[in-house]
């Protein structure tokens, strides 16, 4: 993020755009693995499709706000390979925006699987403990 936050600030718009395209396409790595890992994925299926099929297909493992958001893929996409960069600065902070409460939702996620994480090992250890009295 930090990357295409600096390129777009010296005027290089356009590359910035394929790493925020970057970044959509980890978020999507990281559901596929998962989805993967729970046997709810047919792999060679999922590679046969385009994004927006994709994240259709991972919206249980996804962010909610890049599922809605879909298409923020293929703006990208489009942009990468057909906007002049005196154009990719004018859709950039859109773009940005989006991708900033996408990320916000995914940062909120963790933290919330953290937090249950630590409540579940404590309560296995209260548990524990009233075992051995």
């Amino acid at each position: 993020l930090s990357k295409a936050i600096g390129l777009e600030k010296t005027g290089l718009a356009l590359p910035a755009l394929t790493y925020l395209r970057r970044i959509i396409e980890n978020i999507i790595l990281n559901a596929k693995e998962k989805a993967l890992s729970e046997n709810k994925l047919d792999e060679e299926k999922f590679e046969g499709e385009r994004y927006d099929e994709r994240i259709r297909m991972l919206s249980d493992y996804l962010p909610k706000s890049l599922v809605e958001k879909k298409s923020l893929y293929s703006i990208l996409s489009m942009g990468i390979h057909q906007l002049t960069n005196e154009d990719a600065v004018e859709i950039f902070d859109i773009i940005f925006d989006n991708l900033k409460d996408i990320l916000d939702e995914v940062i909120s996620k963790k933290e919330y699987d953290n937090a249950l994480n630590d409540v579940t090992e404590n309560l296995k250890q209260i548990v524990s403990l009233q075992k051995e009295i």
